[in-house]
């Protein structure tokens, strides 16, 4: 396995541990590659038709603003391939797409960035004040 690769798994891994303890998702998981078909590195619901996919990048630097959209592409076409058309036509409501992005200098994964696409703005705020703590719910 490349360096890059290895990175890259261990922060979809931290992701999925984090969602997993901190917040009591059972249903998450990491997926495999689908070449040019792939449809995010995390699932959380049904494997085949999740509700939720997540695309990690793990970074050495800050993102850009541009990096940032072109990863919001890379999200939205792996949309596309995991649900189809449907993905267009129920966006956000009912299936969500995440960015989530380890920033440089954070080793824990709440204080990492989650992007999201909301009328066409690119929405960011951190991992750890979106989702719900199991012991709050």
């Amino acid at each position: 396995m490349s360096k890059a690769k290895a990175i890259g798994t261990a922060a979809e891994t931290a992701v999925v541990k984090y969602l997993r303890e901190v917040h009591g998702l059972n249903n998450v998981t990491r997926v495999v590659l689908h070449g040019k078909d792939d449809e995010g590195d995390i699932h959380i619901g049904d494997v085949d038709n999740p509700d939720v996919i997540i695309e990690v990048k793990s970074r050495k630097n800050e993102c850009s603003y541009k990096e940032v959209e072109e990863f919001i592409r890379e999200l939205e076409a792996e949309a596309i391939h995991t649900w189809g058309e449907y993905w267009r036509l129920s966006r956000p409501t009912i299936k969500k797409a995440f960015l989530v992005i380890k920033r440089p200098g954070k080793g824990k994964p709440e204080d990492w960035w989650l992007c999201w696409v909301d009328n066409h703005i690119i929405v960011r705020c951190r991992l750890g004040d979106y989702f719900i703590p199991k012991e709050m719910k």
